[in-house]
């Protein structure tokens, strides 16, 4: 047998198959792939609600603490890292810091490469000067705790 003779033996074999997975409608690697992405979701969706719960549970035991100080919350909005600093100590609030200012450089990063359009950079600008703007008014009216 030639060479040739062999590809199209190998070529037709190939097709064969394929038209077998096209009428079954079933492929156990299209099986695998939609298993495995369910379950993956799944346990995405499982630990974000248990880090949202852990998270609110932490704000209401700070707030808790500090109200039985005698601190009022009146002109005052808990930050994360403020939770981090009295329930866990220092070094905690420097690490949920670094953490949060790394991964929002990060997605402002991908968010322009994924999105390399006028509107996304206008949206990214706007976003920035929001930022910026809150920042200056929590300073000038004394929101901040120093």
């Amino acid at each position: 047998m030639s060479q040739s003779e062999e590809e199209a033996i190998v070529s037709s074999l190939n097709e064969t198959e394929h038209d077998e997975e096209e009428h079954t409608g079933f492929s156990m690697s299209n099986f695998l792939w939609d298993a495995c992405s369910g379950w993956c979701l799944g346990l995405y969706g499982l630990v974000g609600s248990w880090t949202a719960y852990l998270v609110s549970v932490l704000y209401v035991e700070y707030r808790s603490r500090k109200e039985r100080e005698g601190m009022s919350f009146k002109n005052h909005v808990i930050q994360w890292f403020e939770v981090l600093d009295g329930l866990l100590g220092p070094f905690w609030k420097a690490l949920g810091l670094a953490f949060n200012c790394t991964f929002l450089l990060f997605g402002s990063v991908i968010q322009l490469i994924a999105c390399a359009r006028i509107w996304s950079s206008l949206g990214l600008g706007m976003t920035t000067y929001t930022a910026w703007y809150l920042t200056a008014a929590s300073l000038a009216h004394g929101q901040v705790i120093y």
